[in-house]
């Protein structure tokens, strides 16, 4: 069995197709498609994180107002 790591870089994203071939030297082929997409970096995590608190925290201080 041959096992094989690949490392995606940037310019590689999208869909891809992953072919096997000669399976146990029978001739016999398959293939799938997958799909690479980017990975989000930390600086914006930390701004989706930042956005829902504050979205969180605007929607509450609001609600008091209407609840007279």
């Amino acid at each position: 069995m041959i096992l094989k790591n690949s490392l995606f870089t940037e310019d590689q994203t999208g869909p891809m197709i992953i072919k096997f071939e000669n399976i146990r030297n029978t001739g016999q082929e398959t293939e799938f498609g997958i799909v690479v997409a980017p990975e989000f970096g930390t600086v914006t995590l930390i701004i989706l994180v930042t956005s829902i608190v504050g979205m969180i925290f605007v929607t509450k201080r609001n609600s008091f107002r209407f609840s007279i």
